[in-house]
């Protein structure tokens, strides 16, 4: 007998969260695989809603392609003096016209987070570049 996967609430699917994710576009072997692979994952079940965190400088061709196959588009910037922004891109694959706006976060917790992806990028970034 096929076991139905658990949901707390019925109807409403699985929302799949992952931050920084093209540090995996740093591996040169896994580049275009790992390009290809979650190009084609926000479409392939409906059921599920993916939100992913990228930084947009590196691997510029790669990201593009996930952000078009992306259901919603939003980007995130840091600005000067450490303020976080917010733009919407699309929702449900309607372009949204916005300029973005400043998101309401302490300054402490804007350079934790900043400190963070920075310590991650020195640890991680020389370990994927060698695979």
């Amino acid at each position: 007998m096929k076991q139905k996967a658990f949901s707390p609430v019925e109807g409403l699917g699985t929302m799949v969260v992952d931050s920084a994710l093209n540090l995996l576009l740093f591996s040169p072997s896994c580049r275009k695989l790992n390009v290809e692979k979650l190009e084609g994952l926000p479409g392939r079940d409906k059921r599920r809603t993916c939100l992913f965190g990228v930084r947009v400088d590196p691997f510029r061709e790669g990201i593009e392609r996930w952000g078009k196959a992306a259901d919603s588009l939003m980007f995130a910037r840091m600005g000067k003096p450490m303020k976080l922004y917010l733009r919407i891109a699309k929702i449900g694959s309607k372009e949204i016209p916005s300029k973005g706006m400043q998101v309401p976060v302490e300054k402490e917790i804007v350079e934790e987070m900043k400190e963070t992806a920075e310590g991650a990028r020195r640890r991680e970034i020389p370990i994927l570049v060698r695979i």
